[in-house]
């Protein structure tokens, strides 16, 4: 647990605390623990935010679909979203645990010679995908397999590395748009 930080407190009260450097400084995290900025700021979303079950990228997106629909009309009226891939939470350890989605959009485009088209459309199909190998654990080591010829690889579902693992997300995201008849797979 955080220090100064009670049982008690919501989510809401930890957040509105000010966390100024001038605190920090009183608070010791800064001249005592001899940490940084960033890594108080680390420490408070993986005790703060993870302990308390919130996922910050859902709650962005929450935000974007809610409170800030005006980002979400901005990206939707710029550009198809071709794809949305979930990275396993381990995917950035050791330095967070922050579950991460990756949003693909191609530019909408009518003029072949500006690059693939993309006509407009309201309605099409989204290609929707989560890790589930990071190729590290817990602790954020990467795991690592042996290949036909001895070399190590990590061991991840993104890709299949030249047939080296079983075909991942980005060899199913091919067939999909391939089977979609994207313009820039033809």
């Amino acid at each position: 647990m955080l220090a100064g930080v009670t049982k008690e407190q919501t989510l809401a009260d930890v957040l509105n605390e000010p966390f100024t450097l001038k605190n920090l400084i009183l608070k010791d995290k800064l001249v005592m623990e001899r940490k940084s900025l960033k890594d108080i700021i680390l420490e408070l979303e993986d005790e703060i935010l993870a302990n308390a079950g919130v996922n910050v990228f859902e709650e962005v997106f929450k935000l974007i679909t809610t409170t800030e629909k005006f980002v979400r009309d901005f990206v939707v009226a710029q550009a198809r979203i071709l794809a949305v891939v979930g990275l396993h939470a381990n995917t950035f350890k050791p330095d967070t645990s922050i579950k991460t989605s990756v949003l693909f959009l191609q530019k909408w485009n009518n003029d072949p010679e500006a690059g693939p088209l993309c006509p407009r459309v309201e309605d099409y199909p989204t290609f929707l995908a989560s890790s589930e190998q990071s190729g590290k654990d817990n602790a954020g080591n990467y795991i690592y397999l042996a290949t036909h010829n001895g070399s190590p690889i990590v061991e991840h579902d993104l890709h299949n590395h030249d047939g080296e693992l079983p075909d991942g997300i980005a060899e199913a995201f091919i067939e999909w748009a391939q089977c979609e008849g994207l313009s820039f797979w033809s």
